[in-house]
């Protein structure tokens, strides 16, 4: 389908979403699902400006795309940032060779690490484990996103917001890998705490995890999302418990005040 026809359906689709949140402010948006870092820049300007003329839109809105550095340059996500987005989530699931290949990615190390500091953006750093990776292969990945995030605070940007950890769902794909245990990502987010003392933030998965994912807050974790709606890692074996209630019980049992980060309390959490 050409862009423009795509953008014009996915603005008849918010047409559509209206109800569901007239008269509510918006904190947040996120561009996800698939590359869309493929879009033009007019494309996602397009799409922004329909959102604002729609619903209100807060000033200091999160507004988040999600990328794949490889397919496009580091201009473009300038281009991206001059649209509106301010937040970039970019998928570097590993910085093994092999194991990008696997994955279909085709970025390295440099490409991923200049991408983000050239377009000057809060993101994420994010890891996966699970394949068949060594410990080794772990540590590399943790020195290389510490070095990145040195190399950011260096050339005066704000760097990485947080650090998070999926791990990998051998279920449903063609790729190796046995499932890791909750008491092993526990362990594994220390480790990332430890090492990773140059950012600030480390999430702990609640898609991959799910009420496990909250025990890693007692090895250092102390962010997380709840995902509402994942259909490609759900198929992959990932389960998602929509009673966000019962979810946001858990955290609060082992002691933890849950707080809200420039978002609104959902409608169906408020109620009652």
């Amino acid at each position: 389908m050409p862009e423009e026809r795509y953008t014009a359906a996915l603005i008849a689709d918010l047409d559509r979403a209206l109800p569901q949140v007239w008269g509510r402010r918006v904190y947040s948006m996120f561009f996800g699902g698939g590359t869309p870092s493929l879009f033009s820049a007019r494309s996602v300007d397009a799409i922004l400006s329909a959102v604002r003329a729609r619903v209100a839109l807060a000033a200091d809105a999160e507004i988040t795309l999600e990328a794949n550095p490889g397919t496009a340059e580091a201009g473009k996500f300038r281009d991206f940032r001059a649209a509106g987005v301010n937040r970039l989530s970019v998928g570097i699931q590993s910085f093994d060779p092999r194991h990008l290949k696997s994955l279909g990615r085709i970025h390295d190390e440099r490409e991923a690490q200049r991408a983000i500091v050239e377009a000057g953006m809060r993101t994420t750093a994010t890891m996966v484990i699970g394949f068949d990776e060594t410990l080794d292969e772990r540590l590399e990945h943790l020195q290389r996103t510490r070095d990145f995030q040195d190399e950011c605070l260096r050339d005066g940007y704000e760097g990485l917001f947080s650090f998070l950890c999926w791990t990998h769902k051998p279920y449903g794909t063609d790729l190796a890998g046995e499932e890791v245990s909750a008491h092993e990502y526990q362990r594994w987010i220390a480790l990332s705490r430890i090492f990773l003392d140059n950012v600030k933030h480390i999430r702990t998965s609640v898609l991959t995890q799910n009420e496990d994912a909250f025990r890693a807050l007692d090895y250092g974790a102390d962010d997380f999302d709840l995902p509402i709606e994942d259909e490609v890692t759900q198929k992959a074996g990932a389960h998602i418990d929509l009673d966000l209630e019962r979810l946001l019980d858990v955290p609060r049992k082992l002691g933890y005040t849950v707080e809200y980060r420039r978002a609104e309390r959902p409608a169906a959490l408020s109620a009652g």
